[in-house]
C-alpha cells in the first residue's frame, strides 16, 4: 500500500486535508507538512506534523510587494529552506497537496512522486488560474480535485485530469444547538494573528450599534484564542471577561456577548454572520447565512480578499461595508438590522460528505 505525504498551506487547507485523511481510514500517512502555522487540525486527529512554524506577517496572502517584503524581514527565506529540506528527506510513495500553486511547487520541487492536488485558493468564479499555473498543474499533478464545477470544467478543457465531487471544506457541518432569537449574530474574527485586532474592532462596532430590536451576539473563536487572547483584545475597551460560561460584558451598557470555541454550534444558532475570516466565512455562506464583512485590521481581512471571497458560493448575497471605521460600520449595520428579516435553516439542510466520495476515487484511481 502507498504511503502518503500531506502538504497543505493554510488553516482552511489543513482542515480540508485532515478531512480527507480521516475519510481514507487505514491509509498509511508518512508525513504531514503544514507549510503555514502549527497544523492544529492534524494535531487534533492525533497526527504530529513533521514541521511547524510561526505564521509570517502575510499569513500566506501576498497581495503586493509590501506583503512579500514583510515576510522576508520576518524570516521567509529561512522558513523556505527548512521546509524544502524536510520535504526532500521524505520517502513517501505519493503525496496529497492542498492549497495553492506555491504549495504544489514546494511539494514537487525535489521529487517526481505521484501527486494529487486540491487547488483551494483559486476558482473560475472569482480568481481564475493563469495560463502558466495551468501548465504547471498539468505537468506536476496526476490528479486534481478543484473546489467547484466551473474550475473542474476549465481544467478538463485544458487536458488536466480533474474530478469534482463537491468541496470537502463544507463536509460534516453538524450541530444540535438551538437558534436563540429572531436576530442571532455570529462574530467571526478569523483564526490568524490579526483576529485579535478584529475582535477589538468588532467590539468597537457593537459598542456604537444601538439597535432598536433584541439581538444575541456570539464570538466563534479558534481554540488557540483563550482568555488571555481576549484580555489583549479588550485592553483599554469598556468590556469585562466573565467565566462559566465565557462571555464579554459591557461595563456601561447592558450588552453581553457569548464566547464559544464550537464554531458549528455558533453557526447553527445564527441567522446573520459578521465575518472577517477565511474558511469560516465560506462555510457560513454555504449554510445560507447572511454574511456581512468589512475592512479588518490585517492583510487577510481586506477589501480585495472579501470581494473575491463573496463570489465563491452560489445563491448567496453577502454584504461588504467598505470601511474600517466603527461608527460608519455600526451605522450601516443598524440600517440593515432595522430594515431586513433574515431567514434561518438548520445546518442539517446543507449537510454533505464529499470527502468520502473523494477518498473512494483516490483509492480507485490513484492509490
Amino acid at each position: 500500500m502507498s504511503t502518503l505525504d500531506i502538504i497543505s498551506n493554510g488553516h482552511g487547507e489543513d482542515m480540508i486535508a485532515a478531512t480527507i485523511v480521516g475519510a481514507l481510514e487505514d491509509q498509511p500517512i508518512a508525513n504531514v507538512f503544514p507549510l503555514v502555522g502549527n497544523g492544529a487540525a492534524f494535531t487534533s486527529m492525533g497526527i504530529t506534523p513533521t514541521i511547524t512554524q510561526p505564521p509570517l506577517p502575510s499569513g500566506g496572502f501576498v497581495f503586493g510587494l509590501n506583503d512579500f517584503l514583510n515576510d522576508i524581514r520576518a524570516g521567509f527565506f529561512g522558513q523556505f529552506w527548512r521546509q524544502s529540506a524536510a520535504l526532500r528527506q521524505s520517502t513517501a510513495s505519493a503525496q496529497l497537496v492542498v492549497g495553492d500553486v506555491y504549495a504544489l511547487f514546494m511539494a514537487t520541487r525535489h521529487t517526481k512522486r505521484p501527486t494529487v492536488f486540491f487547488p483551494t485558493a483559486k476558482s473560475e468564479r472569482a480568481i481564475p488560474h493563469y495560463a502558466i499555473e495551468r501548465l504547471f498543474i498539468k505537468s506536476k499533478a496526476q490528479l486534481v480535485f478543484p473546489r467547484d464545477i466551473e474550475t473542474h470544467r476549465m481544467f478538463q478543457s485544458h487536458g488536466i485530469r480533474s474530478r469534482f465531487f463537491g468541496n470537502p471544506m463544507f463536509d460534516h457541518m453538524v450541530s444540535n444547538a438551538q437558534k436563540q432569537s429572531e436576530l442571532s449574530v455570529a462574530l467571526l474574527p478569523g483564526s490568524r494573528n490579526e483576529g485579535i485586532g478584529n475582535i477589538g474592532l468588532m467590539l468597537d462596532v457593537i459598542d456604537q450599534l444601538n439597535l432598536n430590536r433584541p439581538a444575541d451576539f456570539c464570538f466563534a473563536l479558534p481554540k488557540h484564542f483563550d482568555e488571555h487572547t481576549l484580555a489583549v483584545a479588550i485592553a483599554n475597551r469598556p468590556w469585562v471577561i466573565q467565566s462559566s460560561p465565557l462571555q464579554l460584558q459591557h461595563a456601561k451598557q447592558s450588552i453581553c456577548i457569548q464566547v464559544s470555541h464550537s464554531f458549528f454550534d455558533v453557526l447553527q444558532a445564527a441567522n446573520v454572520v459578521i465575518g472577517l475570516a477565511g474558511t469560516a466565512n465560506e462555510q457560513a455562506m454555504h449554510a445560507k447565512r447572511q454574511l456581512i464583512s468589512f475592512v479588518g485590521t490585517g492583510p487577510q481581512s481586506n477589501k480585495q480578499r472579501f470581494l473575491a471571497q463573496h463570489q465563491l458560493i452560489d445563491g448567496v448575497s453577502p454584504v461588504f461595508i467598505d470601511s474600517s471605521q466603527p461608527s460608519i460600520i455600526a451605522n450601516q449595520l443598524r440600517n440593515l438590522f432595522s430594515t431586513q428579516m433574515f431567514p434561518w435553516t438548520p445546518l442539517s439542510d446543507h449537510f454533505q460528505s464529499a470527502s468520502t466520495t473523494i477518498a473512494g476515487c483516490l483509492m480507485q484511481e490513484f492509490l
